[in-house]
């Protein structure tokens, strides 16, 4: 009798010890996630793994984002594009090409927007759909439609200043994969000056 006794003392201080576990896990899983829709600005590098022409091409660059609608990408790599830099506003983008020193405009296409339709969409999730604000912080909500030609699943979450992040990301048009984007360095925030976002010509 006395043994029984004894195993059910230590069946329920077990279970209460596991009980403790789930409260505080949980409590710090929902406490430590800031608001993704309070994000304004980012910055981050990404290596960038793409298919092109039956090859592999890998990337590497410097992302900065002033949302909603400014973008600037820097090269890193491979070196015959490194120091090249594109900033995309309203449907337009400037480039800079070290090698002829030259800042030249065009139109920019919904391909080299992608990112930021992304990020975009995941801050605008976060203010509207009670669906996603359930799932996302609990790294369920994963698939992201952006638009009829392209869909960018999350691999990978990272937590950054308090932040649930994307960390790896793969992209699709149609049903094909196309890159595997990996976000690093990330900078939550960070304040950016008008002319961080201007190529003089």
């Amino acid at each position: 009798m006395v043994r029984e006794d004894k195993i059910l003392k230590n069946k329920f201080f077990i279970q209460i010890f596991f009980l403790i576990i789930f409260i505080l896990g949980s409590t710090n899983l929902f406490a430590t996630n800031k608001k993704i829709s309070t994000l304004t600005s980012l910055r981050f590098n990404v290596n960038d793994k793409s298919r092109v022409n039956n090859k592999d091409v890998s990337t590497e660059y410097v992302l900065s984002l002033e949302l909603p609608k400014i973008l600037k990408k820097e090269v890193l790599s491979p070196e015959e594009k490194k120091g090249e830099i594109y900033i995309y506003e309203n449907g337009m983008k400037t480039i800079f090409l070290p090698f002829f020193n030259q800042v030249i405009k065009e139109k920019s296409d919904e391909n080299e927007m992608k990112i930021l339709n992304f990020i975009n969409q995941i801050v605008e999730l976060d203010k509207k759909d009670k669906n996603f604000k359930d799932k996302y912080y609990l790294k369920e909500y994963r698939e992201f439609q952006i638009s009829n030609s392209w869909k960018i699943v999350i691999k990978e979450f990272q937590s950054v200043s308090n932040y649930l992040i994307p960390q790896i990301l793969e992209v699709y048009s149609g049903t094909t994969h196309v890159s595997t984007l990996k976000l690093s360095n990330v900078e939550v925030n960070p304040s950016f000056k008008k002319e961080d976002f201007i190529l003089k010509e």
